[in-house]
């Protein structure tokens, strides 16, 4: 029997939709963690990722993660940085938003035929439309067209 939740996802994409749920639903300190962010909002933000008050520094995790990926190259910029919490968190967040691999990606499936014999070997077409302007990961290796 097949079950279906988030119990069931791969690790990796059970994290990031945890952390991307924890990211809206916790805002109880009344500041908005879904707001249009700015770059000098965000450079603000990965400051706080460093704040001595945790609740500072969880909100600017959550809020990094609501942003997603416009947020992405100042946190990889900084994941690498001498600061410990800095980079963990901001590696967390980078983690969170890889594991999201089809976000704003519609994927459509399509065979050469609407009937398949049990000994025939049809041609599954796979259609990947990029609605985000980000680029979008494929989990699968891309092979020659014809194999």
């Amino acid at each position: 029997m097949r079950r279906h939740g988030i119990a069931n996802l791969p690790g990796g994409i059970a994290t990031g939709v945890l952390l991307m749920v924890a990211a809206v639903a916790f805002a109880d300190d009344g500041r908005s963690l879904t707001s249009p962010a700015s770059e000098e909002g965000i450079t603000a933000l990965i400051r706080d990722l460093s704040d001595p008050v945790y609740e500072k520094r969880q909100f600017a995790t959550r809020r990094l993660c609501a942003i997603g990926m416009p947020a992405a190259a100042a946190l990889r910029a900084v994941a690498e940085g001498n600061d410990v919490e800095t980079s963990l968190r901001a590696g967390a967040v980078l983690s969170a938003l890889a594991s999201l691999m089809f976000a704003g990606v519609d994927v459509r499936l399509s065979l050469s035929s609407d009937r398949i014999a049990w000994n025939e070997s049809p041609d599954l077409h796979i259609t990947v439309v990029n609605n985000s302007p980000y680029p979008a990961r494929v989990p699968f290796e891309k092979g020659p067209a014809g194999q």
